[in-house]
């Protein structure tokens, strides 16, 4: 059978063609390429050690303005985790969710191994309580929905809306200038975030499914063939040993990379010049 062509970026006219083009550009398989996870030693720790990985409801991301211009009703049912797609460290990433910089640590996972795990196999999906964000016994029925990989495009819609400029969809290199308020678009809520997110280049971990119950949060059992392929770079400014520091807490070998910034970052703080801090003995 003759797979169905992909529509140039630029050419995509429909929406469900352009979430399309998104989903088989987040599954997309390629030999080296990693996702990239940015985030906290206490989060990586809590991966390993109960070999899960949570994913959240977009009410609880940074992104407040994606939610507020997303369907209320479609978010109920959107839960995601977000990765980098592009293999070249970001500062960026970082200073948004490498936090605190003493405890920043990037996780990055083969690409091709995610797809296979979550397109071959069974995963148990299990609900997460929301007060303690700690994972319960209970499995999630999902009503045979699967997690899947999306790229997200990224517009200036609500520029638009105040300067009156042209409308234009970005994903990676290529711009598209055929869609009206996309960011608006209830049957695009989850694959569309404002310009001012374009550094991230957001590859999203997703599932979809009638949330009847009003969970927040799921996770995601985590396999050992994932857990072991899991590459983990601290940021450059962490302090101590990454490694020591997660096998005092689990037992399982750790590959571990250099930030290509280690030793060569310097954080600059308002609080040199703070008159509180030079007067205070």
């Amino acid at each position: 059978m003759v797979s169905k062509r992909e529509t140039a970026f630029e050419k995509i006219t429909e929406i469900q063609d352009l979430v399309e083009y998104l989903k088989a550009k987040g599954r997309r398989r390629t030999v080296n390429e990693y996702l990239h996870h940015y985030t906290s030693l206490s989060t990586v720790i809590s991966i390993f050690r109960y070999q899960t990985w949570h994913l959240s409801q977009a009410s609880c991301m940074n992104d407040q303005l994606e939610y507020r211009n997303g369907d209320s009703a479609a978010w109920n049912n959107i839960f995601f985790s977000c990765f980098m797609g592009e293999d070249e460290e970001s500062i960026g990433m970082w200073s948004m969710y490498g936090q605190p910089w003493e405890r920043g640590v990037k996780l990055s996972i083969p690409k091709k191994d995610l797809v296979d795990w979550i397109t071959s196999q069974d995963i148990e999906i299990l609900e997460v309580n929301c007060r303690t964000k700690k994972n319960t016994d209970r499995i999630v029925d999902t009503q045979g929905q699967r997690p899947f990989l999306t790229a997200v495009a990224y517009c200036n819609s609500d520029r638009v809306l105040q300067e009156n400029e042209k409308e234009t969809l970005f994903c990676g290199s290529v711009t598209n200038s055929n869609f009206s308020r996309a960011a608006h678009n209830r049957q695009l809520t989850g694959y569309i975030k404002d310009i001012a997110w374009a550094y991230e280049k957001e590859i999203r971990l997703r599932l979809d499914f009638d949330n009847t119950n009003g969970l927040k949060r799921v996770a995601l059992r985590v396999p050992d063939a994932i857990l072991d392929k899991i590459v983990l770079t601290p940021s450059p400014l962490f302090e101590g040993e990454l490694v020591d520091e997660l096998q005092k807490e689990v037992n399982r070998s750790i590959i571990q990379k250099s930030s290509l910034f280690y030793n060569k970052f310097q954080l600059k703080s308002d609080c040199i010049n703070c008159k509180l801090v030079q007067y205070s003995y």
